[in-house]
């Protein structure tokens, strides 16, 4: 396996999750052809929450930083319970 990642469905909102590219395969654009071909189904209820240092990466592809007191609901939730469990982490919606 090269690339993977996934789109996970939630009541009230996507999360795009699991993007994981190989060593060997990395910097050379790979997790930016999956990411374009994932990117068929995002829409502005589609978050993700990368690492703090993914976030240029993330921006080019179309999504927006996420201020922690601007999520609310189910999404919020999942967010803190991930930065709870020690993760260096932001959240990012679609736009």
């Amino acid at each position: 396996m090269i690339a993977c990642g996934y789109l996970r469905r939630y009541e009230s909102f996507k999360l795009l999750a699991g993007v994981a590219v190989a060593p060997d395969h990395q910097g050379q654009g790979v997790a930016r052809q999956l990411l374009m071909l994932l990117a068929e189904r995002f829409d502005s209820d589609t978050y993700t929450f990368p690492y703090d240092h993914l976030e240029p990466f993330y921006s080019s592809l179309g999504f927006e930083r996420v201020e922690v007191n601007e999520l609310s609901g189910p999404v919020g939730d999942l967010f803190r319970s991930y930065v709870k469990q020690g993760r260096s982490i932001l959240a990012m919606v679609y736009r």
